[in-house]
């Protein structure tokens, strides 16, 4: 059996014609043509498959020359849409247009002739194409040889502006029953592609890819971003935006929590973009309020805020952190307390110790990406190749290290950008330097738990964030 796409088929009459075309081809033992999913197949020797192949593309052309035999699994989706349905709507609009300018004005007789006839050809060629086309083949009475009759019939009259309305009319009605017929067609692709085909589930020696059907009741599965549910269940832990659109039809992604029923097929969204859309949307109103206040000054620090933000996403979209969507939460946490409160908001200024509580933060923050850093370089495993308390030393000294990086960033936006971060003082930056890192040795004291034992969930969560 092999399976081919009829692109461009858009009528019922001419699925049945290719059908019994393709069946009278030597060698074919059956053919069937599904109108509905535009699907051809065809039963046939292998050793005669490729004769075949070629035989049937030309039957196909023969018949139906617009219709476009391809392999399904060759087959690309086309990203500008169905061009013969573009084409027609272009030479719907300058057909209209040119209509309009021959009942506005009043030509004489021989302009407005050749005007019509132009418009003529330009809408209904194709039409007057396949009729000549079908006589030739002894196929006489379809739609297009009425069509051409009852037009051609009423130029030869004189009815020049209603033999081009009639063929203008019928291209319309044909170009929103392939829009129809199209749609119908993608929903009915979508609902057959929402069927997973694999399914992660946790084990004891880790994470493993199954089939969906071999998930028993009880098994935990994780659904990584950009897969489709593979079974219907309740969410566990975490939280994300679920595409629905195939099964219900609602086009806005959902918001799903712990305790909430999912169903097989729904889409589990990356939620670190829409978290950075609404922190734009943040900075956009910000932008706006301090223009309206004549705050100048802050414009230049409300777009630094909203360059930092998506470099933050790109970077953890195309580095180790892309597993983690933790990192992505934490570093754009930091962000917006540092650029977006502490210089837009003079944060910096107001609380006098704001500074080194964002240093203490940093601590965390950093500490967590060094986790994030470990896993990924010890292939997911907090227990390994390396000692066991490695971890905790290699996070340990990640946080001592971005702390003094973090201060060289300090230094460099102050000297090129005028702000204020280090108050122009060697012992602010060594003060900040010291918090972030006795901040990152307390913020490791929940990694030595986890490896001793305890069910620390939040490292848990990273985790098994690495491990998909």
């Amino acid at each position: 059996m092999k399976s081919y796409r009829l692109e461009g088929l858009d009528c019922a009459n001419c699925a049945m014609k290719i059908e019994k075309g393709v069946q009278q081809i030597d060698g074919v033992k059956e053919a069937t043509v599904n109108f509905t999913s535009g699907k051809l197949t065809i039963d046939v020797e292998e050793d005669r498959l490729a004769a075949v192949e070629q035989e049937t593309k030309k039957v196909v052309r023969e018949l139906e020359p617009d219709v476009k035999v391809t392999e399904i699994d060759k087959e690309k989706v086309s990203e500008h849409g169905n061009e013969k349905e573009r084409n027609t709507l272009i030479r719907i609009l300058f057909s209209l247009a040119g209509i309009a300018v021959l009942l506005l004005f009043d030509f004489n007789e021989p302009v407005r002739l050749i005007g019509y006839l132009l418009i003529y050809l330009l809408i209904g060629y194709d039409v007057v194409k396949k009729a000549v086309m079908n006589i030739v083949k002894g196929q006489i009475f379809d739609e297009n040889f009425l069509m051409s009759v009852a037009t051609i019939g009423a130029m030869l009259i004189g009815e020049y502006p209603e033999a081009v309305a009639v063929m203008l009319f019928y291209q319309i009605g044909e170009y929103f029953q392939g829009l129809a017929v199209n749609h119908s067609r993608k929903s009915i692709r979508e609902l057959m592609a929402i069927r997973p085909e694999t399914a992660h589930i946790q084990t004891a020696e880790g994470l493993m890819t199954v089939n969906p059907e071999d998930v028993q009741i009880g098994q935990y599965v994780l659904v990584k971003p950009g897969e489709r549910v593979p079974l219907d269940g309740t969410i566990i832990e975490g939280e994300s935006l679920v595409d629905t659109s195939a099964l219900t039809g609602e086009s806005v992604p959902k918001s799903v929590y712990v305790g909430e029923t999912v169903l097989s097929g729904f889409i589990n969204k990356n939620k670190p973009f829409l978290v950075n859309l609404i922190y734009m949307a943040v900075l956009i109103i910000t932008f706006v309020y301090k223009y309206a206040i004549k705050d100048y000054d802050e414009l230049f620090r409300i777009g630094l805020s909203a360059v930092t933000a998506w470099m933050v996403y790109f970077v953890c979209k195309i580095t180790f952190l892309k597993k983690s969507e933790i990192s992505f939460y934490v570093i754009l946490l930091f962000t917006i307390c540092a650029i977006y409160l502490g210089n837009v908001w003079d944060l910096y200024r107001i609380i006098p110790i704001y500074d080194k509580l964002l240093h203490l933060l940093s601590g965390v923050i950093i500490a967590v990406i060094g986790l994030v850093l470990f896993l990924y370089l010890n292939n997911g495993k907090i227990k390994g190749d390396f000692n066991t308390y490695f971890a905790v030393i290699f996070s340990i000294l990640f946080s001592i290290a971005a702390a003094g990086v973090w201060e060289i960033w300090e230094f460099s936006t102050d000297m090129i950008f005028g702000f204020h971060s280090q108050n122009n003082s060697i012992i602010d930056t060594m003060m900040d330097i010291i918090c972030g890192s006795i901040m990152g040795i307390i913020a490791n004291i929940p990694i030595y738990l986890y490896i001793k034992g305890k069910n620390i969930s939040f490292i848990k969560k990273i985790v098994m964030e690495m491990n998909r």
